[in-house]
């Protein structure tokens, strides 16, 4: 039996929470913990579930992209059909989520590729399964291991094959940057996003917008100050929480992961 109505190219990002199930342990016996997960996951929220309309707006431009937006516990799931024009407003995306979540004292690992999914027409938005999503869950469970959102080689090498715009992940105008340069290696051979790149601006006015229970928008403005420093901020914060939190309960394997950070977080200092 054919299935050409039922799978679509498409890319795929798988996300969860770092440290979650520490916390949930916490939260058993501390009220507090509980308002802190509580306040972590409101933002994803913000997306709705299902199939979506994502209108990406600036100063410039403002165009309409569909994603299917799957969430549950701590994870995350973004779907979108496989097309070079809006991979970096997929990508971009995920660096507004981690941004929110940063701002919240919590971290995102997770993986992103790009493969075959369900898109069957006139079938049920809310259901999400494909190939893609399962290579997606399996590198971020067995090869991200720290708090980096990492890509696959398949992904790496469309974008980097396609020479594909920094818009709107990161501003191209000034520097005329490619996607693929703020997509980086990491020590172990790892590609990973490069979110703390100051040359990715970010404004304290971006922001997500529901419009409906099917749709959203991101808005966000090219000539407003760049907030880069108050992310590095954020992140310094929740490393220097979560390494004193972590020496009072002699987690090593947690320890090491914000090591990880720590180290990232330096490297990309002004």
């Amino acid at each position: 039996m054919r299935n050409d109505n039922c799978y679509e190219e498409s890319f795929v990002a798988f996300m969860d929470t770092l440290g979650f199930s520490d916390k949930i342990k916490e939260s058993e016996n501390n009220e507090c913990v509980v308002e802190e997960i509580v306040k972590s996951l409101s933002v994803f929220s913000k997306f709705p579930s299902g199939e979506s309309q994502k209108n990406s707006s600036n100063d410039c431009d403002r165009k309409q992209i569909d994603v299917r937006i799957s969430w549950f516990s701590d994870s995350i799931i973004f779907v979108m059909r496989k097309d070079k024009e809006t991979i970096s407003d997929f990508l971009y995306m995920v660096r507004f989520l981690q941004d929110e979540l940063w701002r919240n004292k919590t971290c995102l690992r997770g993986a992103i590729t790009c493969g075959k999914m369900y898109w069957r027409k006139g079938g049920n938005s809310k259901i999400t399964f494909g190939p893609a999503l399962i290579k997606a869950i399996n590198l971020e469970s067995k090869i991200a291991i720290y708090p980096r959102i990492i890509v696959s080689n398949s992904l790496y090498d469309y974008i980097k094959e396609r020479e594909i715009d920094a818009f709107p992940f990161a501003s191209s105008e000034e520097n005329n940057k490619q996607l693929s340069d703020y997509i980086i290696e990491d020590n172990d051979g790892v590609r990973f996003l490069d979110l703390l790149n100051p040359e990715i601006k970010r404004s304290d006015i971006e922001k997500i917008t529901p419009i409906n229970k099917n749709s959203f928008s991101i808005s966000r403005y090219q000539q407003a100050d760049n907030n880069h420093e108050q992310v590095m901020q954020n992140v310094e914060k929740l490393i220097r929480l979560n390494l004193e939190d972590q020496q009072d309960k002699g987690n090593d394997s947690v320890k090491q992961k914000y090591k990880w950070l720590h180290c990232y977080r330096e490297r990309k200092r002004r």
